[in-house]
């Protein structure tokens, strides 16, 4: 539902803008594990937030789905897709799905990662990266 109200000109950006973009802050804490942000990187988070066209242009990202074109091509570049299981914005069932789209794809996930794993399992993230780049 969330995608769908982004679909609106302007408003989403008003009410993500509010009180120093208290809503997107709050949205890093809730959906990350304790301690995954310090108060002073979410203060470059909101810091970031404020820049002209910022919002509009995070935004865009999801306005550009209902364009995005019928995948009919195979991606053939080995690929690792890395999933916190935890994730409260995107089920799982994604990550598989993905994978079906590659014709060399592996699946490494974190039972306790959730959208932010890659804060939150920092060094196994880095591991695995390093073990398929190497690998």
């Amino acid at each position: 539902s969330y995608a769908v109200f982004f679909q609106i000109p302007l408003l989403p950006e008003a009410v993500l803008g509010a009180r120093r973009s208290a809503l997107l802050a709050r949205a890093l804490r809730t959906s990350s594990r304790a301690g995954a942000f310090e108060e002073e990187e979410i203060a470059e988070y909101r810091q970031a937030w404020e820049r002209p066209g910022a919002l509009t242009n995070m935004l865009n990202w999801y306005r550009a789905l209902r364009f995005r074109p019928s995948l009919k091509e195979r991606i053939t570049t080995p690929t690792l897709v890395i999933w916190g299981m935890q994730d409260q914005a995107l089920e799982s069932g994604l990550a598989k799905r993905s994978l079906a789209l590659c014709d060399d794809g592996r699946l490494q996930t974190f039972e306790k990662g959730t959208h932010w794993v890659q804060r939150e399992e920092s060094n196994a993230v880095n591991a695995a990266l390093l073990a398929f780049l190497e690998g």
